[in-house]
């Protein structure tokens, strides 16, 4: 789900050391910028394009080194979708939090001065909701998005109804308009004055039209541009670092910056004035601060929802009724009917289960001989699905969730899942505290496959493993996690050393004390949740 090299290490350590104090603090950028002359001569603004994955890795660690910030343009449905070329959002969160500008550039990234639909009308509403729902999904995250780049670098069009893609960027709220390319010597224009004659018309250097950006070029370009004074953005895409797999394609790609000469670049600006380094009065602005923006508005913390599930109805588990009810919480519990209809007591009785659901408990269904469903004829399969579901409702119980045995489906699975009447079905592992998937969001993108945190090893939980995965999603821009239990095994009980050596249980102490954990101590805006109040919440 992540670039190749997004887990390689970045230029430098000190670069690194440098960007984890400044994550950590979060508010160090913003408290305490670099000394700027009182009148700059020149300001610069780094914009980087697309949100590629890399920006994050290598650009963020070498503009942290000095203290520099930068804009970032992001394509929502790239980072929604979590194209492998891209960034997380909780990379984007990062970036924001550090005191970067998060701007937009469309949902898909779509060329605004080109024809998408036979009709024109169509296609103006298009691309209207390319750029005001990009702006929407960013404002309702908290960036509040004050810069738009044009795909591409295309605005020049103009529509039947005489508007043009600036009238749409301005409609749709952004307060500017980035192109590419403009300033510099290829076109001798010279660079922008503050305030620019049309903020939805902003160019950028010139200094390379394809290929990656050489040292070379940006210092010519700042110095010239130094000369005449005024503002000079720079557009970077994509940052390669030597080692990774992609490192040759990335160095072909336009506008893109090996991050050695990133490096070399940014220590060069953040030396103005000084021998070895840039003009003096060139500073370094993103385009929001530029323009004379407010500061950015800080962001919330992401909401962490946890849901407790606990799989095939084991008479072990009603015992989780008392502490759930001490921290006020709800959880899940996925029933095979039959076993709770045999009455030998390896599971709670239908008595029990009515009490916890009086509780606020989510009683879900789990096939009635718990086989796996995808090497079943449909026939075979419907019945095993909603047979069970049927006797969970003949016993005054209303299940909307469902589990898959062994988390195994397929799409006829999800297909009979969804007939029998359920609104959702987990599936088993995939999230884990150690990544690249920390949580899933919430409200899933496809409820009848909703992933659970993997299993840390073979035998019982640990509170550890438990605490650490709701740590990492929350540190990752939240989410749902849901946690898988079967047995709950108390010391006081008989079958204590058997209880633990069965599959996947938890000792009830160490589960009172995660739910403790979870009440008290959790990180901020942690909830616990059941599966339906989480997909219903209404």
């Amino acid at each position: 789900m992540r670039q190749s090299g997004m887990r390689q290490p970045p230029v430098r350590a000190l670069i690194i050391g440098a960007f984890a104090v400044l994550l950590a603090g979060c508010s160090l950028v913003a408290s305490s910028p670099p000394e700027e002359s009182p009148q700059p001569r020149l300001v610069v603004s780094l914009t980087f394009n697309d949100g590629h994955a890399s920006q994050y890795h290598y650009a963020g660690p070498i503009l942290a080194a000095h203290r520099l910030l930068g804009t970032f343009y992001v394509v929502s449905s790239w980072i929604d979708g979590r194209w492998p070329c891209c960034m997380a959002w909780w990379q984007v969160d990062e970036l924001y939090r550090a005191g970067h500008e998060i701007g937009g550039m469309g949902l898909d990234h779509q060329d605004l001065t080109r024809v998408s639909a036979a009709s024109w009308r169509r296609d103006l509403e298009g691309k209207r909701r390319q750029v005001c729902g990009d702006r929407d999904q960013l404002s309702r995250r908290g960036y509040d998005p004050y810069s738009f780049a044009y795909p591409g670098g295309a605005f020049v069009a103009a529509f039947p109804d005489g508007s043009t893609p600036q009238d749409i960027v301005r409609s749709c709220g952004y307060r500017s308009g980035r192109a590419v390319g403009g300033i510099g010597p290829t076109t001798s224009r010279r660079p922008m004055s503050l305030p620019p004659p049309d903020p939805y018309a902003l160019r950028t250097s010139d200094s390379t039209r394809r290929g990656p950006h050489r040292l070379s070029d940006l210092t010519a370009v700042v110095t010239s541009s130094a000369r005449q004074g005024g503002w000079l953005p720079i557009a970077f895409d994509r940052v390669c670092h030597r080692g990774t797999a992609d490192f040759t394609s990335c160095m072909v790609s336009p506008r893109s910056i090996q991050d050695t000469t990133l490096a070399a670049f940014v220590d060069w600006l953040a030396a103005a004035g000084r021998p070895g380094g840039a003009p003096a009065g060139t500073v370094v602005k993103t385009v929001r601060a530029a323009l004379g923006a407010g500061e950015q508005p800080p962001l919330p913390p992401r909401p962490t929802t946890v849901t407790l599930t606990f799989d095939d109805g084991s008479r072990s588990q009603y015992a989780v009724r008392s502490v759930l009810l001490d921290y006020g919480m709800q959880a899940t519990f996925y029933i095979n009917s039959p076993l709770v209809d045999r009455r030998d007591g390896s599971a709670m009785t239908w008595e029990q289960l009515r009490e916890l659901a009086a509780d606020g408990n989510d009683i879900g269904g789990h096939t009635l001989t718990h086989p796996n469903l995808v090497r079943l004829r449909a026939s075979e399969r419907e019945k095993e699905i909603c047979a069970d579901r049927r006797r969970l409702l003949a016993n005054g119980l209303h299940p909307v969730s469902f589990a898959y045995p062994y988390g195994l489906f397929d799409a006829a699975t999800a297909h009979t899942v969804r007939s029998c009447g359920y609104l959702s079905a987990r599936t088993s592992g995939s999230l884990s505290p150690g990544g690249p998937l920390y949580a899933s969001p919430a409200p899933p993108a496809d409820p009848y496959a909703t992933p659970t945190l993997s299993q840390e090893r073979e035998g019982p939980q640990t509170l550890s493993y438990l605490q650490s995965a709701v740590r990492a999603a929350a540190a990752h821009g939240g989410g749902w996690l849901q946690v898988v239990f079967h047995q709950v095994c108390r010391s006081s009980d008989r079958d204590y050393a058997q209880c633990m050596r069965s599959h996947r249980p938890v000792d009830f102490a160490v589960l009172s004390d995660f739910l403790y954990w979870l009440r008290y101590s959790a990180p901020p805006a942690t909830s616990v949740k059941t599966v339906r109040a989480v997909l219903n919440p209404n």
